[in-house]
């Protein structure tokens, strides 16, 4: 273990070397050492310390099954026979006090090995659970994965969940996202492509029609307002109605489920 400088930077690295009191010398290496690491050549460096760290703990693990069997040898066979007994401690008898102390170690032996025991089996939990490393682009690369296999599996009309706005309808397949009618909250969203799931094969002639029409008359409902007004444009979000509230004029995106035809007079 050490520092790394170039040779032009001693002069300011030299309160280091000082005040970890180590010697210093010169190497000849490549200009690339200095080059911070990324791609493959990171992960490899990463999963390397991953992989010391696995085995660092699984030592520690191997260590605490040692002291372990330390502790459960403090007591002799013989006295682990005599134990099995149940004997109780006979008072007044000579054996009194030899036989308490019997008790006593045995005790605290059983809680050493039993900790060390438990302490080992924490540490190999730890290192079983260590998981490959990651670096920038893993990400993206396991979603273009998932985007595949949904862009081969998943067409228009097919009704597909996802975990934001649930159950809808795919109404256009683009290079990473699913546009999608969700019918039953009455609006249109674009999602990625790895975020949504099969729930059913259909056909483009599933694709539900629009419920409202440019020109109708509805009733538009947002909180615990409700306003008259007209349809003015079929938008992806939703409907653009124009309304009067106050005697001012109005113009607002309203979702599917926030309208109600205007009964006929």
């Amino acid at each position: 273990m050490g520092y790394l400088f170039r040779v032009e930077d001693m002069a300011r690295a030299a309160p280091v070397i000082e005040r970890a009191r180590l010697g210093a010398g010169e190497l000849e290496i490549a200009d690339d050492a200095f080059e911070p690491l990324a791609g493959e050549a990171l992960r490899a460096y990463r999963q390397d310390r991953q992989e010391r760290r696995r085995q660092r703990l699984l030592k520690r693990a191997d260590a605490a099954d040692k002291r372990a069997q330390t502790a459960r040898n403090r007591i002799a066979p013989h006295e682990r026979e005599f134990l099995a007994l149940g004997e109780p401690v006979k008072i007044g008898h000579h054996s009194a006090r030899r036989h308490r102390k019997l008790i006593e170690r045995a005790d605290k032996a059983f809680m050493d090995a039993g900790q060390a025991l438990a302490e080992a089996e924490s540490l190999r939990r730890l290192a079983e659970t260590l998981a490959p490393v990651r670096v920038n682009g893993d990400a993206e690369t396991r979603r273009q994965i998932e985007r595949d296999a949904n862009a081969a599996a998943i067409g228009v009309g097919d009704t597909i969940k996802d975990p934001i706005f649930g159950e809808g309808v795919v109404v256009s397949a683009n290079p990473k996202t699913f546009t999608v009618n969700y019918t039953g909250r009455g609006f249109t969203e674009t999602i990625d492509k790895s975020w949504a799931t099969l729930v059913a094969k259909g056909s483009p002639e599933d694709i539900p029609e629009p419920k409202f029409k440019a020109g109708q008359k509805v009733i538009a409902m947002r909180l615990a307002a409700t306003f008259e007004g007209v349809v003015t444009r079929v938008t992806r979000r939703g409907y653009r109605v124009q309304y009067e509230f106050n005697g001012r004029p109005y113009s607002d995106i309203f979702s599917e489920g926030s309208l109600e035809p205007l009964p006929l007079a």
